[in-house]
């Protein structure tokens, strides 16, 4: 397809989506077969968003459960004023077939955005394909580009980050009618991934205090031996990021503080090697794509940094959202 015609056909999906509400499935996908190519290798935004260079201008992209934004810089790492760009932003949740659009536009924090719920899919990593139109400095004035992002857990308050989980209580206890509202916003049993109520009658177990509802009575060990895990997945895991290491281990890689305690304690286990952290010497920690991934030796750090989506992804499915790094 001619760089004219992916043009026109990008120009035509904008002025279709005008300003309409940015919640529309898409059965099929917008016909832009040609995206630009990223750096190969995403920094750390101002925003604590991923970091790309489309086009010789920098693209910001950042996604949270209440939405997705996008910051321009040029080159040289000044902020672009948005003016009057839009966008359009198409989502795809992995191993699922729908598309989703969502029409992006200017914020007051000079971002383009789109305020928009992915608390239904917290956890999961999404792909992102991106056309934004009227940008200063940009060929054009137009970027097309992709993204991969793990949307962040819904989160639980700062202050349950200051101390390591390391003896949560789990208790059985009886379900009351008051519990229905909460079984309805929580429908699926985190063990089996199964709907409330498909087993018979929902289990409710109070962990740390806070309610989860099982599908059997078969499913509570495996809350019982991993309760940190079963938590976050429901609940959401520590709200906090946490800094950038100090003490070098090699290029990435650094020793862990006590701060990182509380996400070393939700994740256990290294993505890689599939073992727990401290087998090896470790747990030490690798920054991947804006984000702090627990290892158990620096060994494991160049997989994690050639494809750090991947390792997101993976522990993701496993209901760990890997802390932000500051």
């Amino acid at each position: 397809m001619s760089v004219k015609l992916i043009a026109f056909v990008a120009c035509v999906t904008l002025v279709a989506v005008g300003q309409s509400t940015a919640q529309e499935t898409i059965t099929t996908p917008i016909r832009v077969t040609s995206f630009a190519e990223a750096s190969a290798v995403p920094q750390v935004g101002p925003h604590n968003g991923t970091l790309r260079t489309v086009d010789n201008t920098q693209v910001e992209t950042v996604v949270s459960t209440s939405g997705i934004r996008v910051y321009l810089y040029s080159s040289g790492g000044d902020a672009i004023t948005i003016g009057s760009g839009r966008g359009v932003a198409t989502l795809s949740v992995d191993g699922k077939p729908k598309r989703y659009r969502y029409n992006l536009v200017p914020a007051e924090d000079a971002s383009l955005k789109v305020d928009v719920d992915l608390s239904s899919v917290a956890g999961r990593q999404v792909s992102l394909d991106f056309q934004l139109v009227g940008v200063s400095g940009a060929s054009n004035g137009r970027i097309v580009y992709r993204d991969v992002a793990a949307v962040p857990a819904s989160r639980i308050p700062t202050v349950a980050a200051q101390e390591p989980r390391q003896h949560l209580k789990v208790e059985i206890v009886p379900v009351i009618p008051a519990d229905t509202t909460l079984i309805q916003k929580q429908a699926n049993c985190p063990v089996m991934d199964e709907p409330l109520g498909s087993m018979g009658g929902p289990i409710k177990l109070l962990v740390d205090g806070q309610p989860i509802f099982l599908c059997c009575k078969g499913c509570v060990k495996k809350v019982k031996a991993t309760p940190e895990k079963y938590l976050a997945m429901v609940h959401g895991s520590p709200d906090s990021t946490v800094p950038r290491g100090t003490q070098s281990v090699r290029e990435n890689v650094f020793k862990v503080a006590q701060v990182d305690q509380p996400f070393i304690n939700l994740q256990k286990v290294c993505p890689v090697m599939d073992e727990p952290l401290d087998a090896m010497g470790g747990p030490y920690k690798v920054h991947a794509a804006g984000k702090a991934i627990y290892i158990c030796c620096p060994g494991c750090a160049k997989k994690i940094t050639a494809d750090p989506q991947k390792y997101i992804g993976i522990l993701a499915r496993q209901g760990v959202d890997a802390p932000l790094l500051r």
